[in-house]
């Protein structure tokens, strides 16, 4: 007590006046504490809802900053009319509670903090389904957060939350949540700006929300849903505003750096217009509109796929998204992002785009629901007896050679959908839930360029079936079946499958969408564009060097900046590239040769707008443990890490945001420190990308479309298992050869060809399949395989190169093919002498 002791001493009693004082000084060290404690407490929440594909909405995660954690209450009081101060440390008099309506409450605790009232609202909203989805549960989990007097005045407090929360769902907060007044008010308010609404079936998200919070005589706050106030900013109606949205949405910043160009070419009563582009150096961007003048052959059915703008220069990847569809003016609008392996031309050179033959679409959307009520059924199914002209897996554990049971389609309901289309039959056949579709009429489309196609696509919409404890969707497409029965190799039905049951039926989303072709505008349109128009220059433009921090660059005219090779490089054993330099260059490139040799470098930060890395940029960084690839990164290029002997990470983003990855030759040839290898989707790769990386052990690839590249994995002598995506088709010359220790390896389905000395070497395999879709083995591709015991031929028809098993045992490897087992020797032969004969 000696503190108080002295506190008195030196200050007197407290009279009314000090007590102000000291109220004043308590809240500003409350705001003070919870501010140093919001800089240091983050914490991520999110709050589950239904998926936008399968039900209303995708639910956005949250983010919200914390802050003051509260202090500990102490049971020494002050008594409410006592006005002599009774000294205490000052912790004890942050704690303690307020007057409500002349009683006191318990003091405001760690559950007074900004994080804790925000995530009792966030609490409340987990459970603000809508009213078709939300259970009495939910409901009563809600009004535990609901204040005591507005439970008391609602009577019926469930019911009259029902009806305050309606049919909208409160999904998601984004940024902006402020709390108003401070610990002690009667009342604060909660605002969130850009929360996440859905109303029926659309989804908003710039709603603004506020939520009042009363103070519990528990010191805890709880919300007055009479309270809560939604109101939607007002959001631009012009068109030019939506599409910069969009624009700005995909391609942050780029709004600022589009030119204006306005060329346009206009045939048959169909105009496309250039509107605005940019180039930086490996990239262009350009904002385009195609407009019916005369009808409605552009609508909304033509959402990008109409056809693909294309440049007459090489390109190596394209992004287009749809920014805006104007009713009134049968006009799309779009916008298209290229990126190049090259740097792009000067000024002098013309880039050309253009469009070949506008297929005109037609889209209807059907509701399933309604006639699953009313004629869903359960029924036996027949067997599908004609062959499948198509058909499409989206279930990952469906077995392609099942037996497919559809609904009776020689008794039909023939309801129209639309016309040409019916809807013939719709219910369960066992575990699964069965639409079927029947087309009529001529849907085979041919132009006068060869153009074949079949009139209608189609595809399910929203679906699902809320059936798991946790009230999650399950529900899901597993297969769409179409099938021929008029002969003319055209699909006349198609049949969805998903799971589900008939209980199941009052809680099913089941929607389906069907596009047919009309016709096609047989024409060329075309647009030359100088390039000189669409580079946008920066202070300082023009093709000079700059310095800053050890690093040189090279500044564009296009205002980005390439890192280039520097004595001081050899040096660093520490780099951090900038996301810009000299105010205004944004650095995108590393150079070629830029840190070759660099053998003291140990780590490198990269932006994460970076998009090409060039040829031998970190060839030689013995030293180099860990490299983040950027999301933006477009490509790597020849020798880019070769020889980086203690290399032991390369990370890649899941989903890049350039969309596509180009992967030079030899980029991480001899990399004798990687263990395993993923790579993202949208790759390919150049000749030898991963030779001789001795220790390498496992590697998963996804769908290539140029297949495993020549030598990718050459000289892999520890290289145990390869993961190929299914649809890849080609294994190139000598992938694996040199893999010694290569035991496991599923050639995918649909691989189509294998190259010369693809697995030369390959001893450890002790098993093969080639899949029936293999056309092609080329020479030596198996040459000193000495392990292999056993081979399946499934293909029908296989052109077989000389000398494919060389130096393995052919006597003793049999070889099944149609349930038969041959011994190696006499398969090949028999082979080897029909591909002769073709």
């Amino acid at each position: 007590m000696k503190k108080a002791e002295d506190f008195r001493k030196a200050f007197g009693p407290a009279d009314a006046g000090f007590r102000t004082v000291m109220q004043k000084t308590i809240e500003g060290l409350k705001a003070e504490e919870e501010k140093k404690k919001a800089a240091r407490d983050f914490r991520r929440f999110r709050v589950p809802a239904l998926a936008a594909a399968m039900a209303v909405v995708l639910i956005v995660g949250i983010a919200v900053r914390g802050g003051f954690h509260g202090l500990i209450n102490r049971p020494d009081e002050i008594a409410p009319n006592d006005i002599q101060y009774t000294a205490q440390p000052i912790e004890t008099t942050l704690a303690q509670g307020t007057e409500q309506n002349g009683t006191a409450t318990a003091a405001p605790d760690e559950n007074e903090t900004d994080h804790a009232l925000i995530q009792r609202v966030v609490d409340f909203a987990e459970r603000w389904n809508s009213r078709e989805e939300r259970t009495d549960e939910d409901l009563d989990e809600m009004l535990k957060l609901c204040s005591a007097e507005w439970k008391e005045k609602a009577g019926n407090a469930r019911e009259a939350l029902d009806e305050i929360l309606g049919d909208t769902i409160c999904a998601g907060f984004g940024d902006g949540n402020e709390i108003s007044g401070s610990a002690g008010d009667p009342v604060r308010t909660l605002t969130c700006e850009n929360i996440l609404l859905a109303v029926g079936n659309k989804t908003y998200d710039k709603f603004r929300m506020e939520f009042d919070l009363c103070l519990g005589k528990d010191g805890l706050r709880y919300i007055n849903p009479e309270s809560i106030r939604r109101t939607m900013p007002q959001i631009s109606t012009d068109p030019q505003d939506i599409i910069n949205d969009k624009l700005e949405e995909t391609w942050p910043g780029i709004t600022k750096e589009l030119v204006p160009v306005n060329l346009s070419c206009e045939k048959q009563g169909v105009r496309m217009e250039l509107i605005s582009a940019v180039v930086n150096r490996f990239e262009v961007y350009y904002v385009w509109s195609l407009q019916d003048l005369e009808g409605d052959r552009v609508n909304s059915a033509s959402s990008n796929k109409i056809s693909e703008i294309y440049n007459y220069e090489t390109y190596s990847a394209q992004d287009t998204v749809d920014l805006l569809y104007e009713e009134a003016e049968h006009k799309y609008t779009y916008g298209t992002k290229r990126m190049y392996d090259q740097a792009l031309p000067t000024d002098d050179d013309v880039f050309m785009m253009g469009m070949e033959d506008m297929p005109v679409r037609h889209r209807v959307t059907a509701d399933m629901v309604p006639y699953l009520k009313e004629y869903g059924k359960t029924e036996k199914g027949i067997e599908l007896t004609s062959p499948l002209d198509t058909y499409c897996w989206y279930g990952q554990d469906v077995e392609e050679d099942k037996t497919w049971k559809v609904l009776d389609y020689t008794h039909p309901l023939d309801i129209a959908l639309d016309e040409d289309i019916t809807l013939t039959g719709i219910g369960w056949i066992g575990d699964e839930l069965h639409a079927q579709i029947h087309f009529t009429g001529n849907r085979g489309m041919i132009s006068e360029r060869g153009y074949e196609g079949i009139r209608f696509e189609t595809w399910l919409g929203d679906y699902g079936i809320r059936t798991d404890e946790e009230g999650e969707y399950t529900g899901y497409e597993l297969a769409m079946l179409a099938w021929d029965d008029t002969g003319d190799g055209l699909p006349d039905w198609v049949e969805y499958v998903m799971t589900g049951t008939p209980e199941d039926a009052d809680r099913t989303l089941f929607e389906v969408e069907l596009e047919t072709f009309e016709s096609f505008v047989e024409d060329t349109w075309k647009i030359e564009v100088p390039f000189g128009l669409l580079r946008q220059d920066a202070e300082n433009s023009g093709e000079t060097e700059y310095e800053e921090n050890g690093l040189r660059y090279a500044l564009n005219a296009d205002g980005t900046a390439t890192v280039l090779p520097g004595a001081d490089n050899k040096q660093m054993d520490e780099i951090v590239i900038p996301a810009g330099v000299n105010n205004s260059y944004r650095v995108t490139e590393i150079g070629e040769g830029a840190f070759e040799d660099c053998t003291e470098l140990k780590s490198i930060t990269m932006p994460d707008h970076l998009t090409h890395i060039g040829n031998r940029a970190f060839r030689g960084c013995t030293a180099l443990k860990s490299v983040t690839m950027p999301g933006s990164l477009f490509s790597i290029g020849e020798s880019a890490f070769e020889g980086c002997t203690d290399l032991t990470d390369i990370l890649f983003r899941e989903e890049n945001d350039s969309g596509f990855i180009n992967i030079g030759r030899k980029a991480f040839s001899g990399c004798n420190s990687l263990i395993s290898v993923w790579l993202p989707k949208n790759i390919t790769c150049g000749e030898a990308v991963f030779a001789d990386c001795e220790n390498l052990d496992s590697v998963i690839l996804p769908y290539m479309a140029t297949g495993v590249t020549e030598n990718m994995f050459s000289g892999c002598v520890n290289l145990t298992s390869v993961s190929m995506a299914d649809g890849m088709t080609y294994i190139g010359k000598g992938a694996f050869s040199g893999c010694r220790k290569l035991h496991e390896m599923v050639i995918p389905e649909k691989m189509m060809y294998i190259a010369e000395e693809a697995f030369k070497g390959c001893e450890s395999l002790d098993s093969l399949v080639i899949p029936e879709t293999t056309w092609g083995i080329e020479d030596r591709a198996f040459e000193g395989c000495t392990g292999i015991k056993t081979i399946t031929v499934q293909t029908k028809e296989l052109e077989i190169g000389e000398d494919v098993w060389k130096g393995c045992d052919g006597k003793n490897i049999n070889v099944m093919v149609d349930d038969e087992t041959k011994s190696l020797a006499d398969w090949y032969k028999e082979a080897r002498e029909k591909t002769e004969e073709t």
